[in-house]
This record gives structure tokens, C-alpha cells and sequence, in this order.
């Protein structure tokens, strides 16, 4: 809220008056803490999307956003991921230096894309005959108005969903949710879903969370 002090002086009176506004000023984002577990659903075909009331759609956000490949013990798969970590960070930067300045860039090939296509289907169902799972964790930046933000394989190909899947009722979206807050951190503040376990035993299933808030 924005509140306003007006003066008046007249004839060596001064009135004050008070009026009261709604702040509407925009760009200001709100963080989204994310700490999760998906014990049967691997990272490469883990997405983060999000949507609000203002238009803005994007899909598979990977800024300040981390996967971690997790083996059927939970247990984070290889020694050096945080070297991994950083490795994607500065690759990541690099490629998106290379597009902003490179106008040159060919587009790819068909045939590329079908060997991706190729590639990815048989690196996620190896994962999954191994019962690969992964951990998200960050911030997502998301802008102060109405909308949300779900985790899903949206952001797989068709095609390829198809071939990993074989439909809908085999995406296993399990899950348990280490914190998931809204805004600032607070020392000792504990969150409504801090420590929710949905699990999913031979079947499949959509989990919708509403958060509301209300002003005083």
C-alpha cells in the first residue's frame, strides 16, 4: 500500500489530509523457494513452467533453477555435481552470449533432430528401468500478480513423451516437498506444505496446490 500526505496552506491555515492508494507500480518480482524430491520421475524429462494472468508463458526455466539425478536410493548419482553445477552455469551464459551476438547461427538440421529425439528417448528410459528420480531446488522469479507454476514433462516433444511413456497414466509425478515458500526466508518459519509426501503406487495422477493470500 501506498499512503499519502497532502498539505494545504491557505491564509496561514494549514489543513492536513490523509488519502490512502493501491501502489501500482509494476516489475517488482516475488521468489519462490523450491525444494523438492520426484523419486520416479528423472531430470532430464523433469520441467518447470510457469504462467500468469499477464500473458507470460515460459517453459522449462532453468535460471537459479537445479536438478539433481537422484539413484533408486535417493542418493545423488556421482561425486562431482556441484562441479557439474557450475560447469552448466557458465556454459549456460556462454550460449546465450553466443545467440544475443551471433546472428550467423544456422538452425538445425531435421536429421538432428531426430537423432536428439533418439538420443533422449533411450537416456530417459535407461534412467527409469533404474529408477532414476530427481531433486529441484532454487528461486523462481515469478511477477507479483495472479498465476502459476507446475512441474511436469510439458516441455518434452510429443513424439518423444510418447515413445518414453507410452501415455499419460506412466508419467509418475510422486513427490515430496522439502520447502516450498513465498517471499523472503524467515528463520524458523515453517510453510502448509513443508514436508508433504504424495506418492503414487502403479498409477498415475495430477497434485494442485492453491495458495490464497488476504489483506488486512
Amino acid at each position: 500500500m501506498r499512503f499519502l500526505v497532502r498539505r494545504n496552506i491557505c491564509c496561514r491555515r494549514r489543513n492536513r489530509e490523509h488519502l490512502m492508494s493501491v501502489d501500482l507500480k509494476r516489475g517488482e518480482t516475488l521468489p519462490i523457494h523450491i525444494n523438492m524430491t520426484f523419486p520416479s520421475l528423472p531430470c532430464d524429462v523433469a520441467s518447470i513452467d510457469a504462467i500468469d494472468l499477464s500473458g507470460k508463458h515460459e517453459v522449462d526455466l532453468d535460471t537459479n533453477i537445479w536438478k539433481l539425478r537422484l539413484n533408486s536410493h535417493g542418493h545423488i548419482i556421482g561425486t562431482k555435481y556441484l562441479s557439474d553445477l557450475v560447469e552448466k552455469q557458465h556454459t549456460t551464459r556462454n550460449h546465450d552470449d553466443k545467440e544475443h551476438h551471433d546472428g550467423s547461427a544456422k538452425k538445425p538440421h531435421k536429421f538432428s533432430f531426430y537423432k536428439d529425439a533418439e538420443n533422449m528417448i533411450n537416456k530417459v528410459k535407461k534412467a527409469l528401468e533404474n529408477g532414476e528420480g530427481c531433486r529441484v531446488y532454487g528461486v523462481l522469479d515469478v511477477q507479483r500478480v495472479a498465476g502459476n507454476f507446475h512441474i511436469s514433462v510439458h516441455a518434452l516433444n510429443i513424439y518423444v513423451a510418447q515413445m518414453i511413456f507410452g501415455g499419460a497414466k506412466h508419467v509418475n509425478v510422486s513427490h515430496m516437498i522439502h520447502d516450498l515458500s513465498f517471499g523472503p526466508k524467515y528463520p524458523g518459519l515453517h510453510n502448509p506444505l513443508d514436508d508433504t509426501v504424495r506418492i503414487l503406487h502403479d498409477t498415475s495422477g495430477t497434485f494442485k496446490y492453491y495458495i490464497k493470500g488476504a489483506c488486512r
